[in-house]
């Protein structure tokens, strides 16, 4: 079809211009003035020649083509079309400027968007409808140790284990649906290493309602999950040196039940584990009253040494013990129960029982005194090796120090503990104290010079062994002297505590850990009350433990979430999971913050409910971030969806892919017209639109 430039109107709005083959501007219309204006020329004059050379070219390759112009504050997409029968160029000029602006707000916009991800902490992954990696920000890169360019068109499960892969297949099931979740799941880095990540999962949809990929914020959990394995291992590991424990073991709670016990403890009274917990500490001696006189004196004074009791087995057996108790407390200070050993002394009972009957022949047979120097002897003997078996038995070793004569003498068992030649004689003094640790030698030293001066003695201090181990040990020791007053002679024993220091690290480790967490960890009683409180909970909240500890929970509810504290606790006591439920909670400082909380009932030694744990991270950054992508994504979609100019875009071969209403409106197709049943076989070929002088994008 001939185009005349007599079909168009002096006074239609865009720009018209006809050229010779020699560049003579032959006609213009009044819109057309501003183009004439920006190349210098009036109709009748020629063109610059770098317009010339264009209108030449398309002459020559009889081929349109178009150029960007900008005259004044106006924007204009000039066309040039040959007319090879009238020897001349036609040149078609669309006024662009709002467009332009409108890319310059939606490019500023995007750039702002670009921002937000760019500089989360977060990982950010999209995907198209079939799970292939069309974006990732730099920190979700940095965290697979790819660049980003060899992540995009990659499958999600290329960066997991063979046996996750399912994972994601019904992962991707719950996208089509609609379904958004949190989950989380294992990755491999680029150098074969694999760490954790929490993912954080939303659908997307186009405008058919037809699934068209999803996106993921990733965090990196792998040192919160090697916390969570090294915790669990420690909670082990305490367990069974508790029940190595040749001792019988218990904690008792401030009203004398029995919280927690050992297997020697079950051996000693033949009564399990189950059957022991909840019931009175007292019920299990020969004088319960004696016993429970024992632990009320622990809540009182913090301790107690070597208190004399009898345990009686359920047959009827007795076991005589020496207690040592100390109270116990929470992260907070808050002293919440006695940790009781008891030493099985029955040898030691023997021993003196033996010393007793000895003492009592000699006077018996005081007249007789060849007689009796032979029996005390024997019952001398019997006695020592009575004592050496039970301080065997107790890992006891006794020492005696003859001061005018300077001899010592050591116990089989102290040898034993200090890893000595029995056949040489005890060591002196000196000798005794280059077995201490530097560290407490001085220590050592001025306590039992202490003693000397009548002061009674038990201390624990570190002693190195002859092959270089160290052990802590405890000591006690009584100083005899004679008629003016003067030390002739020390005795004492010693004992190995290293397992008991090395249990007791164990149980300081564990209430460190919780104290040094970065998220919220609180516990609070049934009826919403605040009984600890951690470092991390003090960052989150902001409220010290001192401020909060005694307060309700509900103090930290915004005022439109009223009562959802106590909602979820009900929910706990139902037995429903609260896992990583995100809501907003009220700051110190009235800040108003986005949490995941996770909450978990706690209960007592018999299986009661008796307290809620509460794990609150702050996740108001990530939220900001997700609210921005919204935001930006409605702000895109609004200009797409404005109609205010026709839109298209195409593919690097010139396929159309898509068209907003207006574009359709402008070139009389319909969207039908656009796209056949065949994916990659476009009924209209872009070279059609640019005929008509319209504009897409390629993507």
């Amino acid at each position: 079809m001939k185009t005349k430039i007599d079909q168009f109107s002096a006074n239609n709005s865009n720009p018209l211009l006809r050229v010779g083959k020699d560049g003579t501007v032959l006609y213009s219309n009044e819109a057309g003035k501003p183009l004439l204006h920006e190349w210098d020329v009036e109709v009748g004059g020629k063109l610059p020649s770098y317009i010339g050379d264009l209108v030449q070219r398309v002459i020559s390759r009889n081929r349109p083509e178009k150029n960007e112009v900008k005259a004044g504050n106006r924007v204009y997409v000039v066309s040039f079309h040959h007319l090879p029968e009238e020897e001349c160029v036609n040149i078609y000029g669309f006024d662009i400027s709002d467009q332009k602006k409108l890319e310059e707000r939606l490019q500023e916009s995007e750039k702002k968007y670009r921002n937000i991800v760019e500089t989360t902490n977060e990982g950010v992954w999209t995907f198209n409808a079939v799970s292939e990696t069309t974006y990732v920000n730099e920190k979700m890169a940095e965290m697979l140790g790819y660049n980003r360019e060899e992540m995009i068109g990659r499958f999600i499960w290329d960066f997991a284990d063979e046996k996750d892969k399912g994972i994601f297949q019904v992962k991707l099931a719950n996208r089509k649906r609609g379904i958004d979740e949190v989950y989380e799941l294992k990755l491999i880095h680029g150098d074969g290493s694999h760490f954790w990540v929490l993912i954080s999962a939303k659908a997307f949809f186009d405008d058919c309602g037809k699934f068209a990929g999803s996106l993921g914020v990733f965090t990196d959990i792998t040192e919160r999950k090697k916390m969570e394995e090294a915790l669990r291992l420690s909670n082990i590991y305490n367990r069974s040196l508790i029940e190595a424990s040749l001792d019988p073991l218990v904690t008792i709670g401030h009203n004398g039940k029995i919280t927690d016990v050992n297997g020697t403890t079950e051996h000693v009274t033949g009564y399990s584990r189950n059957k022991l917990i909840g019931t009175d500490f007292s019920d299990y001696f020969t004088e319960p009253e004696k016993a429970r006189m024992g632990y009320q004196q622990v809540f009182t004074d913090g301790e107690v040494r070597d208190y004399p009791l009898e345990i009686q087995h359920k047959d009827g057996h007795l076991t005589p013990v020496l207690y040592n108790a100390s109270i116990y407390r929470d992260e907070n200070g808050e002293v919440i129960g006695v940790f009781a050993s008891a030493r099985d002394i029955t040898g030691l009972k023997k021993a003196e029982e033996a010393l007793k009957k000895a003492h009592e022949n000699l006077e018996k047979l005081v007249q007789e005194r060849t007689m009796q120097l032979e029996k005390a002897y024997n019952s001398l003997k019997e006695s020592e090796a009575g004592l050496a078996e039970a301080q065997r038995m107790a890992h006891i070793g006794s020492w005696d120090w003859d001061l005018p004569n300077e001899k010592v003498h050591w116990s089989d068992e102290l040898y034993r503990i200090y890893g000595c030649d029995p056949h040489k004689p005890g060591a002196t003094y000196d000798e005794l104290l280059n077995y201490v640790h530097p560290d407490d030698r001085d220590n050592v030293d001025n306590v039992i010079k202490k003693g000397l001066n009548g002061e009674p003695h038990a201390i624990d201090y570190r002693i190195i062994l002859a092959n270089g181990e160290e052990r802590t040990v405890h000591s006690q020791a009584e100083v005899i002297f004679d008629e003016v007053n003067i030390p002739i002679r020390v005795k004492g024993v010693i004992q190995d505590i290293t397992e008991h220091k090395k249990t007791e690290e164990k149980i300081k480790t564990l209430a460190n850990a919780v104290e040094s967490s970065n998220e919220a960890i609180v516990t609070e009683s049934l009826e919403c009350i605040i009984t600890s409180w951690n470092k991390g909970a003090e960052q989150v909240y902001g409220y010290s433990a001192e401020e909060i500890i005694g307060k309700n929970a509900s103090i930290f509810e915004p005022d439109n979430l009223k009562g959802e504290v106590k909602q979820l606790i009900e929910k706990i006591k139902q037995g429903e999971k609260i896992q990583r439920y995100e809501t907003s909670r009220l700051k110190e400082d009235s800040t108003i913050i986005n949490v995941s909380v996770t909450l978990s009932p706690v209960f007592d030694a018999t299986g009661e409910l008796v307290a809620i744990s509460s794990i609150a991270r702050d996740i108001t950054e990530r939220k900001q971030a997700e609210e921005a992508l919204r935001e930006s994504e409605a702000r895109l979609r609004r200009f797409y969806e404005s109609n205010m100019i026709g839109v298209f875009y195409y593919n690097m071969d010139g396929s159309i892919t898509n068209a907003n209403d207006k574009l359709l409106e402008i070139v009389g197709y319909t969207r039908e017209d656009l796209h056949s049943d065949s994916r990659t076989s476009p009924v209209l070929p872009i070279s059609r639109l640019h005929a008509r002088g319209l504009a897409g994008w390629a993507g």
